[in-house]
Order: structure tokens, then C-alpha cells, then sequence
């Protein structure tokens, strides 16, 4: 199989985490469809984003190799206007999906990437939806950018 460098967006983190899932699912024989606009910078710390992104794109994977669908596919829209980033990923999924309080849950509990998304969401005061119809699964996020300066400064104090 011929290694290719698949370039997704210009934030080097994001773009970094996503071709590295982009390579597990062509792998495992999963469509994706990129619609990612990122400038280079932003005021959210990369371990954040890949804490986000890292893991809605694991959930999805999984999502996708437990779906007895024919084909398998992930959808990733992000945009980033001035006041802010939007994450949209959208997977095939199984039939049935649980949730409680309006998070998904596994019947065998385990995994811990669901709690990861939401406290790097809330750090940013952002808002987080999940919700599954008909085989198909959709995180939504939005993390507003002016909320974004104050929550790494408050993080950098506290690494201090």
C-alpha cells in the first residue's frame, strides 16, 4: 500500500490528528468526506483540539466498524469565522444508540472520550449536541473564539 501525506487543513495540530485518522479509516475501509477551513492559529491550545477532534474521530471509527451498513462514512465539517469554530462530524452508526442525559453511553460502559470532548468544550464555554437517527451518528460543537483568550489564560496560571 503506497504511503500518501493527505493534507486536510492549514492548523499543522488539527491537521496533524485528522490525516492520522484519515489513514485508520482508509485502512478499515471507511469513506471520509473533509470540509475543514482553518487559519494556522487560534486561540485554543492544540491539546484541546486534538482532546475534541481526537476523539469525536475515534467515536466515529467506531461508530462505523460496529454499523452493519454496506458503506461506511464519516462526514467532518469545520469552519472558523471571527467568532467562531464549528465542529460537525457525522458517521455511520449502528441502528441503536444509547444515551443518558443526553450523552451517548455504551451498554459495556468503558472509554473515556466523550468526557474528554466535554470538559475541553466547557473549558471554552462552548456548547456540545449529540444525537443519532436512522444509522446515523452527529456530534455538533461550537467553541466561541472571544471566550477562547480567557479560558488559556486561566489554564496558563494554573500551570504556573
Amino acid at each position: 500500500m503506497e504511503e500518501r501525506n493527505i493534507r486536510i487543513c492549514e492548523h499543522p495540530a488539527v491537521d496533524n490528528i485528522l490525516s492520522g485518522y484519515a489513514k485508520i479509516a482508509e485502512q478499515k475501509e471507511i469513506l471520509i468526506a473533509w470540509d475543514v477551513t482553518l487559519s494556522k492559529k487560534l486561540p485554543i491550545r492544540d491539546l484541546d483540539l486534538i482532546a475534541i477532534l481526537g476523539n469525536a474521530m475515534e467515536n466515529a471509527i467506531h461508530g462505523c466498524e460496529k454499523a452493519k451498513a454496506e458503506t461506511k462514512q464519516i462526514h467532518v465539517l469545520i469552519r472558523q469565522t471571527k467568532q467562531s469554530v464549528s465542529v460537525r462530524i457525522e458517521n455511520t452508526c449502528p441502528q441503536t444508540v444509547f444515551f443518558s442525559e443526553g450523552l451517548p453511553v455504551r451498554k459495556t460502559g468503558g472509554g473515556i472520550g466523550v468526557g474528554s470532548i466535554m470538559a475541553s468544550v466547557r473549558k471554552y464555554h462552548g456548547s456540545v449536541q449529540f444525537s443519532a437517527d436512522g444509522g446515523s451518528f452527529v456530534v455538533e460543537l461550537k467553541l466561541p473564539l472571544d471566550r477562547c483568550a480567557g479560558a488559556q489564560n486561566t489554564e496558563r496560571r494554573k500551570e504556573k
